[in-house]
């Protein structure tokens, strides 16, 4: 039944399709008779087990939508480091630990998916213990099993920040994440303790119905159709088709210039796209999309519209501390 329900999972033309791409950069040659979508997956899955499970984990984290931010202390574009056998054992060691002391399950799996400037870490382990109930003839009975989780990171060595999804609400499970991949890839565990927030305060420069919003390539329209204004504890939420004109008009009205802007949300048309999706930043370190395919082009679309707070060098830090303590001294 297990077989049976893998192979259905892989039996998509998106699942294909990255079956017969993985292979290739592999230098595996997939010996079959070509047919359907079910036979390609059949074939992987009885002879070519390590390639159609890697790829099986890779499916799992496609469909994440949430991603929490940090800033990488590298502070510039660089390579993403060269990772051995032994490295990716001694994080997997590390986090074990951390999973058994928190009631989850040891022989945790690391896979690393280069995929141009970016390199995805995924992190397939045992959530904690859970019991369902069961029928057999007739009889209740009870099944106990620890669910099969997959967590995932996404570098980007041109930004040199990371961002992060978890399936669970673990308090502490990302810095340790952070923490371990920070230490045995980056041999630094403190590479990633600098959140990257977004500001919606960008939007306050709004002032023409001509504003474009579609500036990234990948992205064909944009349109704003809700936006949050906090009025010091009383939120005031906008919703509509296209609020470009709403913006202009509460951009001009001097009260408005009083109330945070929190939250935002986006229609997105993707090039290749006929449906447009949702995009939804929070002020701080958060951004949900639809489909983890966006990842890439949602990325750079934030960074471009200038929805990022600008990071503060190590150097300015530096010199803002000296500052303060020659204050404090006069």
């Amino acid at each position: 039944m297990e077989a049976l329900q893998l192979i259905t999972e892989m039996s998509s033309q998106e699942a294909m399709d990255s079956l017969i791409s993985a292979a290739k950069d592999q230098g595996i040659e997939l010996h079959y008779t070509p047919g359907s979508h079910e036979d390609l997956a059949l074939f992987c899955f009885l002879n070519q087990p390590n390639l159609f499970h890697t790829e099986y984990a890779r499916s799992l984290v496609r469909n994440y939508r949430g991603f929490s931010f940090y800033w990488g202390s590298h502070a510039q574009k660089r390579s993403f480091p060269e990772i051995s056998d032994g490295t990716i054992t001694a994080l997997q060691s590390e986090l074990d630990d951390w999973f058994a002391s928190n009631n989850r399950l040891r022989n945790c799996r690391v896979y690393l998916f280069p995929q141009g400037h970016r390199v995805s870490i995924v992190i397939k382990y045992g959530k904690p213990l859970k019991r369902e109930f069961k029928m057999k003839d007739g009889e209740t009975g009870s099944v106990f099993y620890n669910p099969q989780c997959h967590d995932l990171l996404i570098y980007n060595c041109d930004s040199d920040d990371v961002s992060v999804r978890i399936s669970s609400k673990k308090k502490g499970q990302i810095e340790e994440f952070l923490r371990c991949v920070g230490k045995h890839i980056f041999g630094n565990e403190g590479y990633f303790s600098e959140q990257k927030k977004f500001s919606l305060e960008k939007l306050r420069d709004v002032d023409n119905a001509a504003h474009n919003f579609a500036t990234t390539d990948g992205v064909e329209d944009v349109k704003l159709v809700e936006i949050h204004y906090d009025w010091g504890g009383e939120t005031e939420i906008r919703k509509s088709g296209n609020l470009l004109n709403t913006l202009i008009r509460k951009n001009g009205q001097e009260s408005t210039k009083r109330a945070a802007i929190n939250f935002a949300k986006f229609s997105v048309k993707f090039e290749g796209v006929k449906k447009a999706r949702p995009i939804d930043i929070r002020a701080g370190n958060r951004a949900t999309f639809s489909r983890d395919e966006d990842f890439l082009v949602v990325e750079d679309w934030i960074t471009d519209q200038g929805l990022v707070e600008p990071r503060t060098s190590k150097q300015e830090a530096a010199q803002y501390v000296e500052y303060a303590r020659e204050a404090a001294s006069a």
